[in-house]
């Protein structure tokens, strides 16, 4: 049920990634929807103008080309006038000069000597107007609107032609949002329906949990053995009663029931070997009991109580990482036994599974101070943390940067680990594990930060790592690490870093089984000790 619960997990954390993932695409169509909303309204307002260009050109060409006939024919016109009135004005001039030799001093001459000054004077003016008719006639036909009739016109077949593109992408902007915002309402459907699988699981395991403790402190002496962070084992159960129950019921023999005075010895087993083992195989290995096999140990009233036990019942050493059950073996008193008529010991039931294992360091917040940032281009901010180390340098491990989106805009309502109810998606250190190794950062240890006495080894042997596991991790010295943010970091779902948004770091410590075949020694932890991170251009700020 526990690896469902896992599978469940990781199904409710893809699901999120997908919400997420199609709810930014929503939001990125509706920004491109908006933009070709802007840039379609822009083209049917230059549509309307084009075409209202068009008829003024137009308008325009057809008056003008009739203006140019009309003002040919008044030129013409004028200047038939203009040669008129200078013929009029030739023989007006001839009579005045037949009248200025024979009736000089007249009233006759008077009359006519006025009469040839008005009549040049019409001549003068009437040539002024035919030059300025004729003038007026070639200024109109210069006026080209015949040209400009046609640019407006291939002007508006471009527009035209920009209008149906803008709304062509208009539409299909359109349907994408549609479809877009379809495939969101789909995926928060799945979002909540893997929500609901998880909490299933979830509540089925703690009624098995539930179960189980009542069970196993009704009929196995609330046996249950606890694994310190350090692989330390402590042991905790009731022990029988201390007397024999007193019944109402006559007695039929005479005497009391003797006091069973049970003693306790804690064995464990691989949990492999657990189907096939049994209390004849129990009682064999009790009667040689090599030393360190069979561990006496006292009823602790729920009181854990360390117990030191390096080998197992079959007197092999205790393998850190590997999964172990524990037994209580009972040995009762010679007159109990002789009492009750049976000679033989009893064996508790298992306890449940465990496994030997050291948790490995937590990263922990470190001052901004401790490195000097570097200036390489590309580089956007370097964070910093601070880790115990061993006082050997243990081989394989790691420190892995996630960042996390922070950015609740799309984030409400997601379920949290009760883990990490910080992290604004589902996340824990089993899904940590799972991320692809592309889309986490190894921190890097600060030089000058001083590692264990001892160097790691590429091949370490079994009492080399319960030598480290004997040892505390306070035991080692504080060391530094930093992680560069750059612009080909990603966050945890693969998406490059975007300026103004907030990520959340979470560390997880592990030991590469890679570089380490003795990694199941240890135990994998995930910090949320650190900030969280936004990056501007070119700097970041920690919040």
């Amino acid at each position: 049920m526990k690896s469902s619960q896992i599978a469940n997990d990781y199904s409710l954390y893809y699901a999120q990634e997908a919400q997420i993932s199609t709810d930014d695409a929503l939001h990125d169509l509706n920004r491109v929807r908006d933009l070709n909303t802007q840039v379609n309204d822009l083209s049917e307002l230059n549509e309307n103008a084009v075409n209202t260009l068009l008829l003024s050109a137009t308008m325009s060409n057809t008056d003008i080309s009739t203006s140019t006939t009309n003002m040919a024919t008044a030129a013409a016109n004028v200047n038939i006038a203009a040669i008129a009135i200078n013929a009029l004005s030739s023989g007006i001039g001839s009579a005045f000069n037949s009248a200025y030799a024979s009736m000089l001093g007249t009233d006759l001459y008077k009359h006519v000597q006025q009469a040839n000054s008005l009549i040049n004077e019409v001549a003068n003016d009437a040539e002024e107007v035919s030059r300025w008719a004729m003038e007026t006639s070639s200024k109109t036909s210069e006026v080209v609107t015949q040209a400009v009739l046609q640019q407006t016109a291939d002007v508006k077949a471009r527009i035209d032609g920009l209008l149906k593109i803008t709304q062509a992408a208009l539409d299909t902007s359109s349907a994408q949002v549609t479809a877009a915002k379809a495939a969101a309402a789909t995926t928060v459907q799945q979002e909540r329906q893997v929500e609901g699988e998880v909490q299933d699981i979830n509540t089925q395991l703690d009624a098995n949990r539930l179960a189980y403790d009542r069970t196993n402190r009704q009929l196995n002496l609330g046996l249950h053995i606890h694994v310190h962070h350090d692989s330390s084992l402590y042991v905790s159960f009731d022990g029988l009663p201390p007397s024999a129950p007193v019944f109402r019921a006559e007695k039929v023999i005479e005497g009391s029931i003797p006091a069973a005075a049970p003693v306790y010895f804690l064995t464990l087993l691989p949990q492999d070997q657990m189907a096939t083992f049994s209390v004849e195989q129990a009682q064999q290995l009790f009667i040689t009991k090599p030393e360190g096999t069979f561990q006496e140990v006292k009823a602790t009233r729920g009181k854990p109580l360390k117990v030191a036990l390096e080998v197992d019942v079959n007197n092999v050493r205790v393998k850190h990482g590997a999964p172990y059950v524990a037994y209580l073996y009972m040995e009762f008193s010679k007159q109990y036994r002789h009492f009750i008529g049976d000679f033989s010991d009893v064996l508790s039931s298992p306890s449940a599974p465990f496994t030997p294992a050291m948790h490995l360091p937590l990263a922990t917040a470190s001052t901004h101070e401790t490195v000097a940032p570097l200036n390489d281009e590309g580089l956007l901010t370097t964070l910093h943390f601070t880790a115990t180390g061993f006082k050997r340098e243990l081989a394989g491990l790691e420190f892995r940067c996630i960042l996390i989106e922070d950015d609740p805009k799309h984030r409400i309502g997601f379920m949290r680990s009760p883990d990490f109810p910080k992290a604004p998606i589902y996340f824990n250190v089993e899904i940590a594990q799972q991320v692809a190794p592309a889309n986490y950062t190894t921190a890097e240890r600060v030089a000058g930060s001083k590692p264990g006495k001892k160097k790691a080894s590429d091949v370490i042997s079994e009492d080399e790592v319960l030598e480290d596991i004997g040892e505390s991790i306070a035991e080692g010295t504080v060391q530094h690490y930093t992680v560069e943010i750059d612009t080909t970091t990603t966050d945890n779902f693969g998406n490059l870093l975007r300026q103004g948004v907030s990520y959340r770091p979470y560390i997880l410590t592990l030991v590469n089984s890679g570089n380490n075949e003795h990694s199941d020694a240890y135990i994998s932890v995930l910090s949320d000790k650190l900030d969280s991170l936004k990056l501007e251009s070119r700097t970041s700020s920690l919040r």
